[in-house]
């Protein structure tokens, strides 16, 4: 009787098993797009096509890395899709089984048969699963037997089912983002993160430079002008990045005005207006991070020339002090010169009296009195 039992249950969860192996082959096909579209992603277009591998692998040469790319993911998107009318399928069959199971009266104890019954029409049935059928049927009714004892492990599998549903609508969505961003938005995406690192070298090498060593009396220094460089090589990357932005969010609008487009490949009109959010603030902190550069390039210039006025100011002040003590020294040289005209006037009238004879005095008084 147990025998029985079991190919009855064997024979009830015919079609849930069928679908169960179907989902299995579709798991493992998923996995395998997935790999494929990570390979490719990942290793060297050359490699693939000089070790044989496209070959390998039935991936066709003559397509671009992008498209086989692509192809992947849209496989893969594919499969899931199905993979999920056959899980909803699995989910309802489970429910026919639990519901088979329900004891609705004395009279009608038992609605199972009903469910092994349907199998007995189908195109697929043989006549050694018919006679089989027959068999369980008839030990069924005999011993009236329910179906309670499996409704435990039905309902396990039901909500397992779903579980599963939610998961392969999760991953749905995934390889759909994954699309985008790897196909789609690649060159975009890839333009983002090269300049990124690029301006974050750049950003290591102008920290470099201590403030002390840009600015001089005379303005920039080697290492000012060098810093000046690096800020405008980054300024140059980031005016990239915000291009690189601007087409990412130019890809993101073509399907601004088709809802339908939006949810089926975001989602939900959150996620995808989260995304357009992203990209816009994106796009403008890149412009916020131009402006930032661009004014650390005129600060630095403008220190440059107040240094060189201040030093220039220096100069000029030192320079009126240098005419003014020479204004001084001319005026005390004229000074000089004219005391010197009266000390050269002086010595030549005392060389003058100095050749004069002088006749005593007492001669003189002599010729007074005499007259």
């Amino acid at each position: 009787l147990e025998e029985m039992w079991n190919l009855a249950k064997q024979i009830a969860e015919w079609e849930a098993n069928s679908l169960q192996s179907t989902i299995d082959q579709l798991d493992a096909m998923i996995q395998r797009y997935q790999a494929l579209a990570n390979m490719l992603n990942n290793t060297s277009f050359d490699s693939l096509k000089k070790y044989n591998v496209m070959d390998l692998l039935g991936l066709d040469e003559a397509k671009s890395r992008l498209e086989l790319i692509r192809d992947q993911y849209e496989q893969g998107i594919s499969s899931s899709e199905v993979k999920i009318d056959n899980l909803v399928k699995l989910a309802g069959v489970y429910r026919e089984l639990l519901e088979s199971a329900q004891v609705e009266s004395e009279d009608d104890p038992n609605h199972f048969q009903s469910i092994l019954s349907k199998y007995y029409n189908a195109e697929e049935t043989t006549d050694e699963m018919r006679k089989a059928l027959d068999d369980v049927v008839t030990m069924l009714n005999n011993n009236n037997y329910t179906a309670n004892d499996w409704i435990t492990e039905w309902n396990s599998n039901l909500q397992e089912a779903i579980n599963s549903i939610i998961d392969a609508v999760d991953n749905v969505q995934e390889l759909k983002d994954q699309l985008r961003e790897n196909v789609i938005f690649k060159a975009a995406n890839q333009a983002i993160e090269s300049l990124a690192s690029l301006n974050t070298k750049l950003a290591a090498m102008t920290g470099v430079i201590e403030d002390n060593w840009v600015i001089v009396g005379e303005g920039l220094t080697e290492y000012g002008l060098t810093k000046i460089n690096l800020l405008g090589q980054q300024m140059k990357n980031t005016q990239k990045q915000v291009e690189a932005y601007a087409e990412k969010l130019k890809l993101i609008d073509e399907i601004q005005n088709d809802p339908e487009k939006w949810k089926a490949e975001y989602g939900s009109e959150e996620a995808y207006l989260q995304a357009r959010n992203d990209a816009i603030t994106n796009y403008y902190n890149s412009l916020q991070e131009v402006e930032n550069i661009a004014y650390d390039i005129y600060n630095l210039g403008k220190q440059a020339d107040e240094a060189r006025v201040e030093s220039l100011k220096k100069i000029t002040n030192e320079y009126k002090n240098a005419l003014a003590q020479k204004k001084e020294y001319y005026e005390y040289s004229k000074n000089i010169q004219s005391q010197t005209k009266d000390i050269e006037a002086l010595k030549a009238q005392i060389e003058a009296l100095n050749g004069v004879k002088v006749r005593p005095f007492y001669f003189n008084c002599g010729k007074i009195l005499r007259a």
